[in-house]
């Protein structure tokens, strides 16, 4: 869904200046059905559990709105196309939020154990890793050359794989807390301690670190969603450094040390504290970063930075530009 941009203004029609706005607007509307469906998952216990039947409806929801949007956007008439895209991306976003939520919330109940709970993070990132770095090689390397730009022929391929890779994780982790997705393991559940939307004020407004924690965890993943914005690399690597086949290059180099990073964070967390290594990771990007900001913007030709030519500021360039990966895949998996 990242390039659903490049669909919506290339194939669909779409003016750029109006995708960008609904796009955003959504984002927004993201943030509103967050604590919604919080509410509606804390008030939920079923036979099948608290979460999974979340995880199968927003997977569920999810394909039909992928399936939906990229096949049949284009074949509408002009004036049906953006509020039939609208529509579709609104109930493509409740979906997600189903997932989500449930990503973080059924965490909490495998484990209590602080020694234990540092290793989400582990897992975490290694699956993020692969599926953003590898899917950038996969990207740029493979399907933009194959099918020659982001055309229908590209997104029927992709899409394709990332529905089949989505249904086999869910299925994989339905099975997986199977387990755990019991009444015992939801904290005062069996003391039927009834909770309304008044009781949401008060948590946040009398717990300073967990206002600190929503502030840079939000601030964290607004920068993360820009860098990993498929638009990011399109222009810093095809058009400003000329060569958009090697941000798939580069993603190679990124992996071993951004899990390297990854392991010895976690090892970290469990000795000193989740807390203390999130602040330190956030530290590690802000400064890899402004010093690749620094690098690239006092590099009189940016093109200069290549592979085939591989001198000083190709290497801090690639030095700078994988801690930045690094630190930021550790702050955003540690949360």
């Amino acid at each position: 869904m990242g390039f659903i941009s490049y669909y919506a203004t290339g194939i669909a029609g779409l003016a750029v200046v109006a995708i960008s706005v609904i796009l955003t607007a959504t984002r927004l509307f993201d943030g509103f059905t967050d604590p919604i469906i919080g509410y509606i998952i804390d008030k939920t216990n079923t036979r099948f559990g608290k979460f999974r039947p979340f995880m199968l409806l927003g997977n569920i929801v999810l394909l039909v709105t992928v399936l939906v949007l990229f096949n049949v956007t284009h074949h509408l008439p002009e004036k049906l196309v953006m509020p039939f895209f609208i529509v579709i991306y609104l109930i493509h976003i409740i979906g997600y939020t189903f997932q989500t939520a449930c990503t973080k919330a059924a965490q909490t109940v495998l484990t209590n154990d602080p020694k234990q709970r540092p290793l989400f993070s582990a897992f975490d990132a290694t699956y993020n890793t692969i599926v953003f770095i590898g899917g950038q090689i996969y990207v740029a390397s493979y399907l933009v050359p194959k099918h020659g730009g982001f055309n229908q022929a590209f997104f029927t391929e992709f899409n394709t794989l990332a529905i089949i890779l989505a249904s086999i994780f869910t299925i994989l982790a339905v099975i997986s807390i199977a387990e755990k997705d019991r009444t015992e393991y939801f904290g005062f559940a069996e003391k039927s301690v009834k909770t309304s939307f008044k009781d949401y004020w008060p948590v946040i407004k009398r717990n300073r670190p967990l206002q600190m924690l929503i502030v840079a965890a939000s601030t964290d993943k607004l920068a993360g969603s820009i860098l990993r914005n498929p638009v990011i690399p399109v222009m810093l690597f095809g058009i400003l450094l000329g060569d958009y086949a090697l941000s798939g290059t580069i993603s190679m180099f990124t992996m071993i040390p951004t899990l390297i990073i990854t392991f010895i964070g976690v090892g970290y967390a469990r000795k000193r504290g989740l807390k203390n290594t999130f602040v330190k990771a956030t530290w590690g990007a802000v400064l890899a970063y402004s010093l690749l900001l620094i690098l690239f913007f006092t590099v009189s030709d940016p093109a200069s930075i290549s592979l085939s030519n591989i001198g000083i500021a190709t290497i801090a360039f690639f030095v700078f530009y994988i801690l930045g990966q690094a630190f930021m895949g550790l702050t955003g998996n540690i949360v």
